[in-house]
């Protein structure tokens, strides 16, 4: 039986695709669908089927064609801003609505707070500690600097318009290096676990390097101060050096690498809270000339020395409040040359069980 080409609703026909498109053509009935390829071809389709994926992800095929996939639709208001995210599991390919993340950055949480994110020499981007400034004052504890500044944090501190410019650490020890230009003061403020803050200060013209050495009755030898440094000095190199040695009482020593002679005026103030002993609260003048010889230690006098009482009790506070000049010689002849530039200094001996010699000005 030859094949008939007239269309036929009671039996099975089997038509090519041409001939059921050229059917159409002739009644004037084009198929389901067309679609255009990516060379602006234009094709027709009989059929277009919706293919569930998940529970809201359909593919869309026009015949064996696949035209592409719905996405989901945001069903509650927790799904604001949410973007579909392409899987494929268990041969099928869906979409679900999630919140962007992009694999590169690494996950955030509140460990993170105050960190930068920053690449790092493998490429791959991670979150470090910022290493922005950390300002201070005398409220900030130890823990608190060594912390900043473990953390890589530039430490500074800002009192009565002094600026940090350096500082370094040692020994458990934050250094603060500050200046202020108005006045050509040096500052080094320093902060240790033990004793908190404390200052020292210098001069343009006299570089003083305050510090502080512990007071105990075993022999010690520690420079609280040093002054006409050769980095500010009129002098070659000359150089004053205060240290205090004790050996079962306290003293003084003063150190010069010319001989010459040392004027000091001031004043020395004696005090206590009296705790079980009597109270102290005195003032003396302090009006001495001591004579140095070069590179030897000379005991600065009565004026400084501490004694037994002084060294035990630890309510007991000394302060000096000392006005210094030096002149060196004999020169030939025997004579002197003209006193130096006067310069205010303050030396205390501070209370506590662990009682220190502090220099400053």
């Amino acid at each position: 039986m030859s094949k008939q080409n007239k269309v036929a609703v009671n039996l099975q026909q089997d038509f090519t695709t041409s001939e059921q498109a050229q059917a159409r053509h002739n009644i004037g009935a084009g198929g389901a669908a067309d679609y255009t390829d990516l060379s602006l071809n234009t094709f027709e389709v009989d059929n277009i089927h919706f293919v569930k994926k998940s529970a809201t992800t359909f593919q869309i095929k026009g015949d064996s064609t696949d035209f592409g996939s719905t996405v989901p639709l945001p069903s509650i208001a927790g799904d604001e801003g949410k973007v579909p995210v392409a899987y494929y599991r268990d041969g099928r390919g869906y979409f679900i609505l999630e919140k962007y993340k992009d694999s590169r950055f690494p996950d955030s949480t509140s460990s993170n707070a105050g960190q930068t994110l920053v690449v790092n020499a493998q490429g791959q981007a991670e979150w470090v500690e910022n290493t922005a400034i950390k300002w201070v004052t005398s409220s900030n504890t130890y823990a608190q600097v060594n912390d900043w500044y473990t953390k890589g944090y530039t430490i500074l501190r800002n009192d009565a318009g002094i600026i940090n410019m350096a500082y370094n650490k040692s020994d458990n020890i934050i250094y603060f290096a500050q200046l202020n230009d108005s006045t050509v003061t040096r500052y080094h403020v320093t902060i240790s676990e033990d004793s908190g803050w404390y200052v020292a200060v210098s001069h343009s013209h006299y570089l003083l390097k305050g510090g502080a050495c512990a007071v105990t009755n075993n022999e010690a030898h520690d420079v609280i101060l040093s002054l006409n440094s050769f980095e500010y000095t009129a002098y070659s190199g000359d150089e004053l050096v205060i240290d205090y040695m004790s050996y079962h009482a306290g003293s003084f020593f003063a150190t010069l690498k010319y001989t010459g002679e040392l004027f000091i005026t001031g004043t020395r103030h004696n005090w206590s809270l009296g705790g079980s002993q009597a109270p102290v609260d005195s003032l003396v003048n302090i009006n001495e000339t001591v004579v140095l010889t070069r590179d030897t230690r000379t005991n600065l006098g009565d004026a400084f020395d501490l004694s037994a009482q002084e060294l035990s009790r630890t309510d007991y506070r000394i302060d000096w409040d000392l006005i210094i000049r030096f002149r060196q010689g004999p020169m030939d002849g025997g004579q002197y040359m003209n006193w130096n530039q006067p310069v205010h200094v303050k030396i205390s001996r501070t209370s506590g069980s662990s009682p220190i010699i502090i220099a400053g000005a």
